[in-house]
């Protein structure tokens, strides 16, 4: 995968991929409205998956805000990530730059345990 490019093969596309993320993590973090959780995978690289609730963002502007701020935290870590399939669950608004942080600490976390 190149570096800092968001192909089809990094995403969850199927809802079974989503699944076995849920039902069986490997690791799950949550840091206020925010949480993530990881499981290996059989590929080489990590793959995202997002969940952005209506209900706690409900502006469709703010949603795609936030999505496209944890792609770009994705792209930016994904050369770190083993190989994993991540969901990221956005469940309230945060402010941009806490969500950058958090990102940045929770895809770091998930290197340093499962890498």
């Amino acid at each position: 995968m190149d570096v800092f490019t968001f192909p089809k093969t990094a995403r969850l596309l199927k809802a079974a991929d989503y699944t076995n993320v849920f039902r069986q993590p490997d690791i799950n973090l949550s840091a206020g409205p925010l949480r993530i959780r990881a499981r290996k995978n059989r590929m080489r690289h990590a793959r995202l998956g997002l969940v952005v609730t209506k209900r706690g963002t409900p502006r469709a502007h703010d949603r795609n805000r936030i999505k496209r701020l944890v792609r770009e935290a994705f792209r930016h870590q994904a050369p770190r990530l083993p190989a994993v399939d991540v969901v990221v669950q956005v469940f309230g608004e945060m402010d941009e730059d806490r969500l950058r942080d958090t990102l940045s600490n929770q895809f770091g976390r998930i290197a340093d345990e499962l890498g």
